[in-house]
């Protein structure tokens, strides 16, 4: 089965040259690289294109203007050939087996429509700190997102979701998942295919609080629609986890700017919600 491998790109060529070199490097040679350049203003789209000039299993799509994450993946998608689908960022690596391993795995389980697997925990110079925990049961999504970066899917659940919700910038993966779980089935892979880079510049630092806020967001609206008691108990887990996190945030905001008419505002509107609910829960 070919894959599909989407990497969108955001001024990203401090990482791109390695992201691009862990995925020609895979055991699995069966694959497309679709390296969709979202208005960079650096030399990323160079760096794309002179590795698409040297191998024709890269394509590279360029947006005008700059679209966002959930936007370029769907365009990237929309261009894919493979049977199998998967994405990754232009400051993370596949393992070289990460290819091999996942369609090995839908092979072996022809019933699964996602695998996910584990990732190692690296810092911006590529030193491994950690790995990330096991996801225990699948029904965990609720709790938090366990399918995490590393990841493959079939064709279909691309295409029957009607891909990724380009209203949801900053969680749309967790958000696909979620939608996903509703309708197809998860296997998890135990083993370690990905190495997620953790740096300063990268969305899930500079907006951390944010994609906490937009997360519970999600699982609020599921929430509301959910009358499985045992879903329901993994939700309302998840939320008050969000709700802890971010009372803890704006709780810190606020005492470090004393009682300064500039920062009050943080425990208005949003943030006096989870306040509020994390004391009902």
């Amino acid at each position: 089965m070919k894959i599909s491998i989407v990497m969108p790109v955001y001024n990203g060529e401090r990482y791109l040259t390695g992201a691009i070199r862990s995925v020609l490097n895979q055991t699995y040679w069966d694959f497309e690289l679709i390296i969709v350049n979202d208005a960079s203003t650096d030399s990323s789209l160079k760096i794309a294109e002179e590795f698409a000039a040297k191998d024709d299993r890269i394509r590279v799509y360029t947006n005008e203007h700059n679209q966002k994450l959930p936007r370029s993946l769907n365009i990237g998608f929309s261009h894919c050939e493979g049977e199998l689908y998967t994405w990754a960022s232009d400051d993370n690596l596949l393992l070289p087996e990460f290819c091999e391993e996942m369609h090995r795995a839908f092979i072996e389980h022809p019933e699964a429509d996602v695998v996910f697997a584990r990732m190692n925990n690296m810092d911006e110079n590529g030193r491994v700190f950690g790995t990330t925990q096991e996801p225990g049961e699948l029904n965990n999504i609720y709790i938090r997102n366990i399918v995490a970066a590393c990841f493959m899917y079939r064709r279909k659940v691309q295409e029957e979701l009607g891909g990724y919700d380009e209203t949801k910038f900053l969680v749309e993966d967790y958000d696909f998942w979620l939608r996903a779980y509703e309708k197809y089935q998860f296997y998890y892979l135990p083993k370690i295919l990905y190495s997620y880079r953790y740096h300063e510049s990268s969305l899930t630092s500079r907006r951390w609080r944010d994609i906490k806020l937009r997360s519970a967001l999600l699982l609020e609206d599921i929430e509301a629609r959910t009358t499985d008691p045992h879903a329901l108990e993994k939700i309302q887990t998840g939320l008050s986890g969000y709700y802890q996190a971010l009372s803890h945030y704006y709780f810190q905001q606020v005492r470090a700017a004393g009682n300064s008419a500039d920062c009050r505002h943080l425990l208005k509107d949003r943030g006096r919600k989870f306040i509020s609910e994390l004391i009902k829960r």
